[in-house]
């Protein structure tokens, strides 16, 4: 967004993170400046779920009481949308960036969470040999489907990786990413506690994600798109909500090529995902009257332009 750049290059940036930030409006939204706010007691202490020993790290939301955890299941009352200021959309754009997190750890995080690599091979770098390969496969498969389809494998997307992975377990991974919670726990030279704390944050992140997760997922697929229906992963029972914290253990022999197609749509539709996650926080806690997904499509490319 402008004016996240803005602020970033501003030679005065809590001046300016405390103006008053204008919102696009569309044509038939409505009253977008009508204060449905309420009192400043009674505002709900959003950041406090969100923050690094005790530190708040999102003080501008708290302080106009915006939530960024957004929950379709319970009523928000709407702020006055006057009080929005350029520090809070910082703060929103930035949370929707960790909400997207990056391709290594999505998934790396639901791989660790379907799979119990360590018990079936010793081996707790295993998920992050597979992670490595998952590019690799994607081509591959690619090349085999749409380039000679007439003399591709007959069980296409059914190939074991288990007994390839077992021989080529020490690939460089080094491209991983240090983010991820469970790459967190291998790293000796980082503290238990803080370890912790970061694995308890990133599972209220995937919690918060559920909302976009149950909708990439219920995604119709197209000719063209054959994977986006993720039919194998549930066919074999992925369970992509990470933040229950739950592990299903599943046997990683069961882990084919198609299933790491289908995890690689999921992934690169999640990471991109930063304008849906800001539209979604605004609208649940603004009073911005999106009609329908036309218009918040429209309201999406829009908001990224101010």
């Amino acid at each position: 967004m402008n004016r996240v750049r803005m602020l970033e290059n501003s030679k005065d940036a809590i001046k300016f993170s405390n103006e008053i930030c204008v919102l696009p409006i569309l044509p038939g939204m409505g009253n977008c400046d009508v204060a449905l706010g309420f009192p400043t007691h009674s505002q709900a202490k959003t950041s406090e779920h969100f923050s690094q020993k005790g530190v708040d790290i999102y003080p501008f939301c708290h302080e106009i009481g915006l939530k960024l955890n957004v929950n379709n299941h319970q009523p928000n009352k709407k702020l006055d949308i006057n009080k929005l200021t350029n520090g809070s959309v910082a703060e929103v754009t930035n949370f929707a960036e960790k909400l997207c997190g990056t391709f290594e750890q999505i998934c790396l995080d639901i791989l660790t969470h379907n799979f119990d690599f360590h018990l079936q091979s010793g081996d707790p770098d295993l998920a992050r040999s597979i992670v490595a390969r998952i590019h690799a496969t994607v081509e591959q498969r690619n090349l085999t489907r749409y380039v000679k389809p007439f003399k591709g494998p007959k069980n296409l997307g059914k190939e074991p990786l288990w007994g390839k992975l077992k021989l080529t377990n020490n690939l460089n991974t080094d491209g991983c990413s240090a983010g991820s919670s469970h790459t967190a726990i291998t790293n000796q030279e980082v503290g238990s506690s803080a370890v912790e704390h970061k694995n308890e944050l990133d599972l209220k992140l995937w919690k918060v994600r559920e909302n976009r997760i149950q909708q990439i997922l219920s995604t119709p697929h197209t000719e063209h798109c054959p994977f986006y229906s993720y039919s194998r992963c549930r066919t074999l029972g992925i369970d992509f909500n990470v933040g229950s914290g739950e592990k299903l253990n599943l046997d990683p022999k069961s882990l084919t090529k198609g299933i790491m197609v289908e995890l690689n749509t999921f992934a690169t539709a999640l990471i991109s995902d930063q304008k849906h996650f800001v539209t979604e926080i605004l609208e649940y806690n603004f009073p911005l009257h999106l009609k329908n997904e036309l218009y918040r499509g429209a309201y999406k490319e829009q908001l990224w332009k101010t």
